[in-house]
């Protein structure tokens, strides 16, 4: 977040600038910690449970519980935030919060069971994958709530056998929503929607930033090469390329996708994907976080490293 590394243990909440300075340390007390960031916020949650935490660059702005047990949490840009929480006689509940952690909206969900949040950057309309069952089999939904309407509202879209895993809200209006068998690319505005199917494929890592979704392939697992393909707003794609070996992370920052695949970082063009760099990262790398088009972070198995593409 804003070049900075934010990082979330199993005790506390670090931030460091990219000459590995400590900017911040703050403890937690979470069995299962969840970390959302958005603008100058931190948003962390304890999953399974009730407690969570918004921290700044500075101070802790808030620590409070939640009403029930989170399945998943969300954090605007502008402060906002919300939780899925568990409720009695339902599959589960939304709260939407304001930034002072007042709450402004709910909503019961009778059919589904959420399993993410996404809110919009003023925090005034969220997207909810969710999940149930369907005659045996697995049905999911996303759902569009506005927080100025406390009507009932049908899901904007579902699906049959594909789970709804995540979900992002983008400044242009476009909401991803990523599943295991295929993604939904939901144009709020025109309120329409793009279904893109992995035609089989396995679902090894993913992405969202700036409208654009960037989803990592495999026909099985270990296999011989991947594919990653960047989805604009729209649906269509702007890159598809094929990497050697099973993605393990991807991270995408302007016009610079970088995925990691057996301790190597291949970084490409988001836009054509025409090959960048080519970077060892070392071979406990777990994850790979881009702190701009030629500079990343990497994160190994008991540190954190700070990587030059262009060095490659």
């Amino acid at each position: 977040m804003n070049k900075e590394l934010i990082v979330v243990s199993d005790t506390d909440l670090s931030i460091y600038n990219s000459s590995a300075k400590e900017l911040a340390s703050r403890q937690h007390s979470f069995s299962e910690p969840v970390m959302k960031t958005n603008g100058s916020r931190t948003l962390i949650y304890n999953l399974g449970g009730t407690g969570y935490q918004i921290e700044s660059r500075t101070k802790t702005i808030a620590k409070q519980n939640a009403e029930g047990n989170i399945f998943a949490g969300s954090l605007s840009e502008d402060g906002h935030y919300a939780f899925a929480t568990q409720a009695d006689g339902y599959c589960g509940k939304l709260t939407a919060y304001k930034p002072d952690g007042k709450a402004k909206f709910q909503y019961w969900f009778a059919d589904y069971y959420p399993t993410s949040i996404a809110l919009d950057p003023s925090g005034s309309h969220a997207a909810v994958t969710a999940l149930s069952a369907l005659d045996g089999g697995l049905t999911s939904a996303v759902y569009l709530l506005d927080f100025h309407s406390e009507e009932a509202v049908e899901p904007f879209a579902a699906y049959t056998e594909n789970m709804m895993l995540d979900s992002y809200w983008s400044a242009d209006g476009t909401v991803s929503a990523i599943g295991d068998k295929m993604t939904a690319i939901i144009n709020t505005t025109t309120q329409s929607k793009v279904n893109y199917d992995y035609q089989g494929m396995q679902l090894s890592a993913y992405t969202v930033d700036s409208g654009r979704t960037v989803l990592c392939l495999a026909a099985f697992d270990s296999a011989a090469s991947s594919r990653v393909v960047v989805l604009g707003g729209d649906g269509k794609e702007l890159a598809s390329l094929s990497v050697p070996g099973e993605v393990r992370s991807v991270s995408l920052y302007g016009d610079t996708v970088a995925v990691l695949v057996n301790g190597t970082i291949y970084a490409y063009s988001a836009v054509g994907g025409n090959p960048v760099a080519t970077v060892d990262a070392g071979n406990d790398a777990k994850a790979v976080a881009l702190a701009s088009e030629s500079k990343a972070y990497v994160l190994g198995i008991s540190e954190l490293r700070y990587v030059d593409l262009n060095a490659g």
